[in-house]
C-alpha cells in the first residue's frame, strides 16, 4: 500500500537505495523488495504492491534489462500507465518501453534525481488517492491489515508535521479527558441568590436578620461550604474583606432544580461605620460570595448583595 514501487536488479541496489530514501525524505512511501517479510510468498507479496502503488519506477541498466522480473514489474506499470523509467547507465532500453520518456540517472546525477522525483510526484498527483480495498470491508483478514492500510493511507494522504500534530492534539484530548471527564460530558450547577430585604438600616454594633435565598436552575446539585466577605463603598472603594470564612452551619446543599434559605444575622462594625460616615456617605454594601462545588465536580459560586444604610440611633419600634 504504497505510493511508489521500486523495480531494480539485485545488482543495482546501491541506486536504489539512493532514490529510496529520497522519495522518502520527500514524504513518499516506497516499497522495494528489501520490504519483504521473513516467510512471505515474494511472488504474491510483489503481485499485490504493484496493483496497490500508485506508480511503478523501473530503473533501467545492464543488469536490470537481462531480468524478466524488472519487465514483468515495469509491464504491469505500463499498462496502468503510471510507469516512471530511469536509466542509470548506457542500457539499450527494451523495445516495448523506448516509447515512454526515461530520464538519465548516470553517476548518481543530483539535478537528474532532482527531475526523476519531479516526474513521480506528476504521476501521483494524476491520481488522487483512495482508501484500500482492504478499509473497513470483510476482505481485510485481520485487525492487523486494517490498521495496516490505514496507516498507509494517512501516511500518503497527511504530510508529516500535520500528522505530528494531530497526534499530540489527540494525546492532549485524551490526557484531559482523563484529568478532567466532567468537564467536557457534564454540565454544571447554575446558581441564584436573592437577599430579603436586600436593604436595611442599622445602628453600629447591632445586628440585622437577613435571608438568603438560594436557587438551582441547572438541574445538577451543589454544595456551598465557604464564603468572602467585603464591605464596600457604593464607589467600589473595599473597606474590610474577609476570605475562605466557613459558612454557619457547616454548609448549605441545594438538590438539582432546588432550592435553599439561610438565616443569617448580619453585623455592623463600628469602624466600618465610622469611615463610611467620615467619607460623607450615609450607605455602603455588604458582598457576600458563597463557593462551593457540584455534583459533576467543577467549582461554583454566587455573590449576594446587601445595601446598609448607617443610623445614628436605634429604629423606633
Amino acid at each position: 500500500m504504497s505510493d511508489v514501487f521500486l523495480s531494480y536488479a539485485r545488482e543495482d541496489f546501491a541506486s536504489a537505495e539512493i532514490l529510496a530514501a529520497e522519495l522518502e525524505r520527500d514524504g513518499l512511501t516506497v516499497w522495494w523488495d528489501r520490504r519483504l517479510l521473513g516467510g512471505e510468498y515474494f511472488h504474491k507479496a510483489i503481485e499485490e504492491q504493484i496493483d496497490a502503488a500508485r506508480c511503478v519506477v523501473v530503473l533501467w541498466s545492464r543488469n536490470s534489462i537481462k531480468s524478466e522480473w524488472v519487465i514483468n514489474e515495469a509491464g504491469a506499470g505500463l499498462d496502468r500507465d503510471i510507469l516512471v523509467p530511469a536509466r542509470i547507465d548506457d542500457a539499450k532500453i527494451p523495445l516495448a518501453f523506448r516509447a515512454r520518456q526515461t530520464v538519465d540517472w548516470l553517476d548518481d546525477d543530483s539535478d537528474a534525481l532532482i527531475a526523476l522525483v519531479g516526474g513521480i510526484r506528476r504521476v501521483l498527483d494524476m491520481r488522487p488517492v483512495v482508501p484500500p480495498p482492504g478499509i473497513g470491508s470483510e476482505s481485510s483478514r485481520t485487525w492487523r491489515d486494517r490498521v495496516r492500510a490505514w496507516r498507509s493511507f494517512f501516511r500518503r494522504t497527511i504530510s508529516r508535521p500535520i500528522q505530528v500534530s494531530l497526534l499530540l492534539l489527540l494525546a492532549g484530548l485524551l490526557l484531559a479527558n482523563l484529568l478532567l471527564p466532567r468537564f467536557f460530558l457534564m454540565p454544571a450547577a447554575r446558581l441564584t441568590v436573592a437577599t430579603v430585604p436586600d436593604t436595611v438600616g442599622m445602628v453600629p454594633g447591632t445586628h440585622q436578620h437577613v435571608a438568603y435565598r438560594f436557587n438551582e436552575a441547572g438541574g445538577v446539585g451543589a454544595r456551598l461550604e465557604s464564603q468572602d466577605v467585603r464591605f464596600l463603598l457604593l464607589d467600589g472603594t473595599e473597606l474590610k474583606a474577609e476570605r475562605g470564612v466557613r459558612i454557619f452551619g457547616g454548609s448549605i446543599a441545594l438538590a438539582p432544580g432546588g432550592s435553599a434559605t439561610l438565616d443569617d444575622n448580619v453585623y455592623l462594625p463600628p469602624d466600618i461605620a465610622d469611615v463610611v460616615m467620615l467619607r460623607g456617605m450615609r450607605e455602603f454594601q455588604l458582598e457576600t460570595t458563597y463557593r462551593g462545588g457540584d455534583d459533576n465536580g467543577h467549582l461554583v459560586h454566587v455573590r449576594a448583595v446587601l445595601r446598609i444604610g448607617v443610623m445614628t440611633s436605634p429604629l423606633p419600634r
